[in-house]
């Protein structure tokens, strides 16, 4: 199960400050166009109508006039309750605390969302679910040597998705598990490791609630994914780490650093099927509010997703790091860092860099 927010999700460009100013302008006068053609005399919008105007509103799709009344906003005081619009703004763009709300399923096990989040995956020229297919080969050989893989190794990869790193290291003779909440991304992991001839077990749960009896040489959480949980997850995680590693076993993982932090900013946007659709096959509304929180060095993506059936809000947090901060959390369960990357291909490491991983083992 790898973290929203480093596909960090699909690729997104957001408008630019005139392109920002023409919407809402094109938006001012669809309002002006609907109250001319629906409610007769033109009258001066309300500055509650002026803060709706910023959003994109579908083009009515009936000829008549009477198609158009039915099929337009109709913000006059007796069709609709402006305070009802009011509370529902402020509750999309409410800001909450960090890590108070936790929507991993709504992500992982959607039908729709699942199958686009196996797509990225699989796209090994970009680095947006999962690194590119050149990372991972360069990990590989790097992780091979340099934690002591070799046949009958165990490995443990915890949010392994559709088996990218598992199937490679199961390539050079290691005894593999992976684990991964997304059912879509297990069956494809498991259809590639049956057409190799791979013995490779995989366990579809999430890693939060996963209890296992094995002890392993390495584990891995590959791709930032322990970034995404919150404090007391982490603890949850660490611990179950500790755990399950045999003697002399190592832990593997990657963090956000305080680098790539200073370049998150706080954003509010709306698109009609935000993402090119990525949240439903049905036409959408989706609003983006990003939020960052300088004390716990936290970002959320926030998005709530309109549709005609229903509205849903994806919390996307992460959780960003320094070099103390992390290897606080990893002594506090048991664990010291034996060194510091700046990737799981063993790079050096760099303060500026916006990633950085570790190798711990048990204290």
């Amino acid at each position: 199960m790898a973290p929203f927010g480093r596909l960090h999700c699909a690729p997104h460009t957001f408008p630019s400050v005139v392109e920002s100013r023409l919407r809402h302008q094109r938006n001012f006068n669809r309002l002006i166009e609907l109250q001319r053609f629906c409610r007769g005399p033109l009258r001066e919008p309300s500055e509650r109508e002026r803060l709706l105007s910023f959003f994109e509103f579908p083009a009515p799709r009936a000829r008549s006039i009477e198609g158009l009344r039915r099929h337009s906003l109709d913000l006059s005081p007796s069709k609709r309750d402006p305070g009802a619009m009011f509370d529902q703004l402020e509750t999309i763009f409410h800001r909450p605390r960090p890590f108070e709300f936790y929507t991993a399923n709504e992500l992982w096990t959607d039908e729709h969302t699942s199958a686009q989040m196996l797509a990225y995956h699989l796209n090994e020229e970009v680095d947006l679910s999962s690194r590119s297919g050149a990372f991972i080969d360069r990990s590989v050989e790097w992780i091979v040597p340099h934690l002591g893989v070799g046949k009958g190794t165990k490995i443990a990869d915890f949010g392994c998705g559709p088996g990218l790193y598992t199937t490679r290291l199961a390539r050079r003779g290691a005894d593999v598990t992976g684990i991964d909440f997304s059912k879509r991304s297990i069956d494809h992991a498991c259809k590639t490791a049956a057409a190799e001839g791979l013995s490779i077990r995989y366990i579809n749960e999430s890693y939060l609630e996963l209890e296992l009896d094995d002890r392993f040489d390495l584990v891995t959480m590959i791709m930032c994914d322990f970034c995404a949980l919150s404090p007391e997850q982490r603890r949850t995680m660490l611990r179950k780490f500790h755990g399950l590693l045999a003697p002399g076993g190592a832990v593997l993982l990657d963090v956000y650093s305080l680098a790539a932090f200073a370049g998150r900013k706080e954003l509010a946007t709306c698109e009609i099927d935000l993402l090119d659709g990525f949240w439903s096959p049905h036409r959408y509304y989706g609003f983006l509010n990003t939020f960052t929180y300088d004390e716990e060095k936290v970002a959320l993506d926030k998005y709530t997703l309109v549709e005609e059936a229903r509205t849903r809000t994806i919390y996307n947090w992460l959780q960003y790091f320094s070099p103390e901060a992390l290897e606080q959390e990893l002594n506090g369960c048991g664990l010291d860092i034996e060194k510091r990357y700046a990737d799981v291909a063993g790079s050096t490491y760099d303060p500026e860099h916006t990633e950085f991983a570790v190798v711990a083992r048990k204290q």
